[in-house]
């Protein structure tokens, strides 16, 4: 199983994914989940049609979601912050 961040969408059609080694790939967004929105967590499936044609199925992963915005939000919680009032030049 392979996993995929929604990085964005171009237009109607297309979203482009980016998978864990930050490579991306532009996919019909119709093959999406109905509800998918940018930066969500897709588990990819690979599986044979019933003509042996190699198909990805993806699903939304929620939990991993979560985990991503929850490391997001602690790493800029770390960041120095700046002076506090006026400040002058």
């Amino acid at each position: 199983m392979a996993h995929f961040t929604v990085d964005r969408f171009e237009g109607d059609e297309w979203a482009v994914l980016e998978d864990d080694q930050a490579r991306t790939s532009r996919v019909p967004r119709h093959l999406l989940p109905p509800n998918t929105r940018e930066g969500d967590v897709l588990d990819g499936t690979e599986h044979a049609d019933e003509a042996g044609a190699r198909v990805m199925r993806f699903e939304l992963n929620a939990a991993a979601r979560e985990e991503r915005l929850t490391e997001a939000r602690r790493l800029r919680d770390s960041l120095p912050r700046g002076p506090k009032g006026d400040v002058s030049m």
